[in-house]
């Protein structure tokens, strides 16, 4: 589970492995040509819930809990982009996939790491002193005329 997050990224339950199933099966027919949005497959899924036995609707977050199970566990190529989901064989787009999800891993990282600073000590502030004189006419840039 996520610290923060356990609500939504709990280990899946029994209802959502049934889901996964039924989700998984939905997905042997989406390939690049014809991807489906998480909000399709929430709906689809959630018009379903009570043909299918199940008692608690589909959110994006455990749409994403079963995706990454679906990943995590080698059940699908699947791949997510913009224009949605869809299964690939195709050893470049899995690669890129792959790469996708590494850059958000790094670019999560790069956000741990500036929280961070906030936990650091901060130097103490210079004790206050007298106020520095104010400027002369010897503090001025001299600017020569020439003709």
């Amino acid at each position: 589970m996520v610290t923060n997050f356990e609500e939504y990224t709990a280990p899946l339950t029994a209802d959502e492995h049934r889901l996964a199933e039924y989700i998984m099966a939905g997905f042997e027919r989406r390939t690049i040509k014809n991807p489906i949005l998480s909000r399709d497959i929430m709906a689809g899924v959630n018009a379903r819930i009570a043909e299918w036995g199940v008692k608690t609707k589909l959110t994006e977050a455990r749409l994403r809990k079963i995706v990454n199970h679906i990943r995590v566990n080698s059940l699908q190529p699947l791949i997510a982009t913009t224009r949605g989901y869809y299964l690939s064989d195709d050893h470049d787009e899995i690669r890129r996939q792959i790469q996708s999800l590494r850059d958000r891993r790094d670019a999560i990282e790069a956000a741990a790491r500036g929280l961070e600073e906030f936990l650091k000590p901060k130097p103490p502030a210079p004790p206050p002193g007298p106020p520095p004189p104010p400027p002369t006419l010897f503090d001025q840039p001299q600017t020569i005329a020439t003709t």
